[in-house]
């Protein structure tokens, strides 16, 4: 490699020249006589000296030559290197970057130095990053981490990150990876899989139902297997919904004469009654009790039948005798069947020194807690019919379920009812308006099937 003889310039190589001349007036002069043959020598000793110095002198620009273009080669494979680099100090600010990260994370590499990575991750993996970061710093050993990222004018990409810590620790250079593509990969591959599983197991199942044996199994059973299709089969009004109802029905009616019967022999549920009415009473305080009495008064039989009277007149008014015939079906004979339960087992209310509210009707199962089951079912029942998205008709049917819950803590709180009675309460109403609503349903689908040929 020859050196590169503009590596100094002529007013560089003048003002050398020129402070060495002044170095050699500040030194002292000996002036001695030479003869002939010692300044021949003095002048042969320069002259190698000179040579010496011109070979030392194309060495140095050799090295600057070769350090120059090794850091022009680490700059470019840097700047230039498919991955991201970043280096981050404690706080996540980004101090240096190279050109792939900043195309990573859409943003100029200029707009980037002193931003904070954290920002362009997304929430769900923030706490992942941040964590990361924490253990980076403090020397501990990791694999990385898998984040998310949010771009300004792209889609947002899935990156894995590794980082090592500087000799100082004041910082730490990571490389960031995109592994979006990888990812979608991955999971087409295990869509794949399972599909391939799924086909697996049904050529398995179709060479145990061909088999001789359940072959002729299943000929001899035909009728009850055709029956138990029909009974599952979401097209008819006699399939899939029936027997949903029908599930529903006996598991609250269990659940009720559970209750019930636990109740009537005194077993221990009724001494776990006594200590929930009794932990209450003890943990009352003015504030609640006062927002305890207004939930429970916007839940008494006059505001239920006032809603009922309200919706009855809008369903009326918009002509859907479906739903009016189911809401006038199930809660006021809900009621009525709540009142009549009452009598049946004329079990008596808490009784407290003092009493944060006073009725004087029979205690099992709960009026209030009945009722909101039956209204609130029934509505929701109506609101889900117009929804699709199945996220929305569950979180409608929690929402439901959460009011029926409150409605029974009041009663609780209030000291006027027990455990029991807003469990056997639920019950009911749940039997009762899963009766309505499923016998409902049968009778007016049969009833259309049946005009629709005329």
């Amino acid at each position: 490699m020859k050196p590169d003889s503009s590596l100094r310039s002529p007013a560089e190589t003048a003002e050398l020249r020129r402070r060495a001349e002044e170095k050699l007036k500040c030194q002292p002069l000996i002036e001695t006589p030479l003869s002939a043959l010692e300044t021949q020598k003095r002048v042969n000793e320069l002259h190698v000296h000179q040579i010496e110095l011109e070979m030392q002198n194309e060495e140095l620009r050799e090295a600057k030559i070769a350090r120059e273009e090794a850091l022009a080669g680490y700059t470019d494979l840097y700047d230039f290197a498919p991955a991201g680099y970043v280096t981050l100090n404690r706080q996540g600010q980004i101090l240096q970057t190279n050109l792939a990260a900043a195309r990573l994370l859409d943003l100029e590499r200029a707009r980037l130095i002193g931003s904070r990575l954290g920002g362009f991750v997304t929430e769900s993996t923030l706490p992942a990053f941040n964590v990361f970061l924490q253990e980076v710093f403090s020397g501990q050993s990791q694999p990385g981490c898998e984040l998310e990222l949010v771009r300004k004018n792209q889609p947002s990409c899935t990156v894995h990150i590794e980082a090592t810590l500087s000799a100082d620790e004041l910082e730490c250079r990571a490389v960031v990876a995109d592994i979006t593509e990888r990812q979608r990969t991955h999971q087409e591959l295990e869509q794949h899989r399972h599909h391939l599983e799924g086909l697996v197991f049904l050529q398995g199942w179709n060479r145990f139902l061909q088999h001789q044996t359940v072959n002729a199994l299943r000929v001899s059973l035909a009728p009850q297997l055709a029956f138990v299709k029909a009974r599952l089969s979401p097209g008819s009004y006699l399939g899939l919904q029936l027997t949903t109802g029908a599930l529903v029905l006996i598991g609250a009616s269990w659940l009720f004469g559970g209750v019930a019967e636990d109740v009537v022999h005194g077993d221990p549920l009724t001494l776990v009654d006594v200590q929930v009415a009794q932990w209450f009473h003890e943990h009352a305080t003015p504030l609640v009790t006062r927002i305890m009495l207004v939930i429970t008064d916007l839940h008494g039989s006059l505001a239920v039948t006032l809603a009922v009277v309200l919706i009855a007149s809008y369903l009326a008014w918009k002509r859907n005798w479906y739903w009016l015939i189911c809401l006038m079906l199930t809660v006021p004979f809900g009621m009525l069947l709540n009142i009549m339960m009452k009598y049946s087992f004329h079990r008596a209310r808490p009784s407290f020194e003092n009493p944060l509210l006073v009725a004087s009707s029979y205690s099992f199962p709960s009026g209030h807690v009945a009722g909101a089951t039956l209204l609130y079912g029934i509505v929701a029942a109506m609101v889900i019919t117009q929804i699709e998205t199945w996220r929305w008709r569950v979180m409608i049917v929690l929402g439901a379920i959460a009011l029926v819950v409150l409605v029974a803590l009041t009663r609780m709180y209030l000291g006027v009812h027990y455990l029991s009675d807003v469990l056997a309460a639920f019950a009911e109403g749940i039997a009762w308006l899963t009766l309505c609503l499923t016998g409902m349903n049968t009778f007016w689908h049969r009833r259309a099937t049946k005009v629709s040929p005329s």
